[in-house]
């Protein structure tokens, strides 16, 4: 489940179909209506910051964004396909979250060996120019 930044929208993952897809009811008054979001399943969706978009990841570990305009209806676009997940590590708890600027997204992803230990995490900042300076030192 995410609340939209505003607290006006709440959308989540349901089976009631008998396919898990992603819904959007008003919140907090959750029972007048809701609207399907998701066209091929869904799940795990999550707002961008601005409440603008809305992602989530289909069946086929595809990951799809929908425009969503403000205004007092919700009113969502057509859902586009943006890149497969299969590299990452969709089935996590939290596979992803929206950067807090609404162009960049962090993905869980499982490095080497299965075995490792599951709370390691590699942050590389700055990679540009460390990649520029091993160039040159190459050179």
């Amino acid at each position: 489940q995410a609340l939209s930044p505003d607290g006006k929208w709440l959308a989540y993952t349901s089976v009631e179909t008998g396919q898990q897809q992603v819904y959007v009811r008003p919140f907090p008054d959750a029972k007048v209506a809701k609207r399907l979001v998701s066209v091929n399943g869904g799940w795990m969706p999550r707002w961008s910051r601005s409440g603008r978009e809305l992602f989530y990841i289909d069946n086929a570990n595809i990951f799809w964004s929908v425009a969503v305009p403000p205004g007092p209806v919700f009113t969502p676009g057509i859902p586009k396909q943006l890149f497969s997940t299969v590299p990452y590590s969709p089935l996590s708890l939290y596979p992803f979250d929206v950067g807090a600027d609404d162009k960049r997204f962090l993905f869980s992803r499982p490095v080497g060996n299965q075995t490792m230990r599951p709370d390691e995490l590699i942050v590389v900042e700055n990679f540009g120019e460390e990649l520029r300076a091993k160039v040159k030192a190459k050179k």
